[in-house]
């Protein structure tokens, strides 16, 4: 396991408050479970959930994924799923970080780079430069006064 997932894990299980706990940083939340659950239903929200620990299931449709640790996934429009926690326990909880994405900016995106044909959903590795920019934004939950949120004149 590589020293900046390691950090990440620390950090998330040290500011996470029950099963998803919202951050000081903005769109920023935190999942954690100490059990795994059964298949449970649920709406995706525009969301990228990078998984830290543990092992997470979801079924969109007819298409099943499965998030390992050290993986993600990016939710860019609602979808109506069915998710469950396998591998969770009070030794080794299920820890994630999600990312609620701003709707208008994926679009606008999608508009300036095609993406790929292919596969509509799938997990990926977490790459080392993301998980060390992961790890960069979390490190400021130990020093919230580094947050400061700027207005946007419009």
């Amino acid at each position: 396991m590589s020293e900046a997932l390691q950090e990440l894990i620390a950090i998330a299980g040290r500011h996470a408050r029950g099963r998803r706990t919202k951050t000081a940083i903005p769109r920023v939340s935190i999942g954690r479970s100490e059990v795994p659950t059964p298949p449970l239903p649920e709406l995706c929200l525009p969301t990228a959930l990078f998984v830290l620990q543990g092992t997470k299931s979801v079924l969109i449709g007819d298409r099943a994924l499965r998030y390992d640790a050290a993986s993600y996934f990016v939710y860019a429009v609602e979808a109506p799923a069915t998710s469950r926690l396998i591998e969770a326990s009070a030794a080794r909880p299920y820890l994630a970080i999600g990312f609620a994405l701003n709707v208008e900016a994926v679009a606008a995106l999608l508009v300036d780079h095609k993406p790929p044909a292919g596969d509509d959903f799938m997990t990926c590795p977490i790459s080392d430069d993301l998980l060390d920019a992961l790890r960069r934004t979390l490190r400021l939950l130990d020093r919230p006064e580094e947050i400061p949120v700027q207005p946007i004149d419009g």
